[in-house]
């Protein structure tokens, strides 16, 4: 996932990538979170658009301390059992 909010003496401002030449290339803004649609797929929206339901992201490192340990082994099951 790349940059899309900074924050700034407290307060959260987007980041956001907006090619003059190429508007489709446009990336999305805003602290981000994913989430299970309807349908089961997976789908990017606004954290603070949230409307109750689970962010499906984990932090793993935040500030230079490794917050969760996991073999390639654990992320291939688990990717097994997504599908």
């Amino acid at each position: 996932m790349k940059c899309s909010a900074a924050e700034i003496d407290g307060a959260w401002t987007d980041v956001q990538k907006r090619p003059a030449t190429d508007l489709s290339k446009a990336s999305k803004a805003g602290r981000l979170s994913l989430v299970a649609s309807e349908t089961g797929a997976f789908e990017t929206v606004r954290t603070d658009q949230l409307g109750g339901r689970a962010d499906l992201l984990k932090a793993v490192f935040r500030d230079g301390e490794i917050l969760a340990v996991q073999s390639f082994g654990e992320v291939q099951a688990r990717v097994r059992n997504s599908v």
